[in-house]
């Protein structure tokens, strides 16, 4: 039969030998002795059923029932709720990865935008010379944004290189999740790119907009 997987999915599957229930092994030890006892009992059937399965269980406990009355059926969930119960922890951890995620892009962009500020309320004069001899709006704007994605191209060098060290530590602690997430860096990137371009445009913007009298009285 294909290999099949009976306790922690993240692991390998290991090789089995399924044995008759009505085969009588001599254990030595009492808990494997134990073990084999209820191994004779039926503890769970799995069905697979097409449809809702709140609507089907009076034909299920029908069904039982013509196999033997006695059967009684204490529980029912789907497959997927054990699967989902299995991985609440690392559910959890995603979660908080993609909150403190959230976060350090925002208070990134934040950050970002009182520096580009700070810049070109320094370079305001300068602003003011170059519109007056005959710089556009598009110029200014030119001149500021450069800045801005240096400081963005450092800060995306150092935080994929301590992306690709932390990928290798959570690699054992996430099922099914490699040591490099190309799609996910990439998204990363792309958003940190964009919050970047909003967060430096806006002062850019508001620098080609200082008429150049008002900028060359700036202290």
């Amino acid at each position: 039969m294909r290999d099949a997987k009976y306790a922690d999915p993240a692991l390998s599957a290991e090789p089995m030998v399924f044995g008759a229930l009505s085969q009588s092994i001599d254990y030595t030890d009492s808990a494997l002795r134990e073990n084999e006892k209820w191994a004779h009992f039926i503890n769970g059937a799995q069905l697979w059923i097409d449809g809702d399965m709140s609507r089907l269980e009076p034909q299920i406990r029908q069904v039982f029932a013509e196999v033997d009355p006695n059967f009684a059926i204490t529980d029912r969930h789907p497959l997927q709720q054990q699967i989902d119960v299995h991985y609440d922890q690392q559910r959890t951890v995603a979660e908080l990865s993609t909150l403190f995620g959230s976060l350090a892009i925002l208070l990134a962009s934040i950050g970002l935008y009182g520096v580009m500020t700070y810049a070109v309320a320094r370079r305001t004069v300068e602003i003011g010379v170059r519109m007056a001899v005959g710089a556009t709006r598009v110029n200014v704007v030119q001149l500021v944004l450069p800045s801005a994605f240096a400081q963005v191209t450092i800060g995306l060098a150092l935080g994929l290189t301590l992306s690709f060290i932390a990928g290798r530590m959570l690699h054992s602690s996430l099922y099914q999740v490699g040591e490099v997430d190309l799609a996910g860096l990439g998204m990363a990137t792309a958003i940190l790119l964009l919050s970047a371009l909003i967060a430096s445009f806006i002062p850019a913007q508001r620098a080609a907009s200082v008429e150049p009298v008002t900028a060359l009285r700036a202290d």
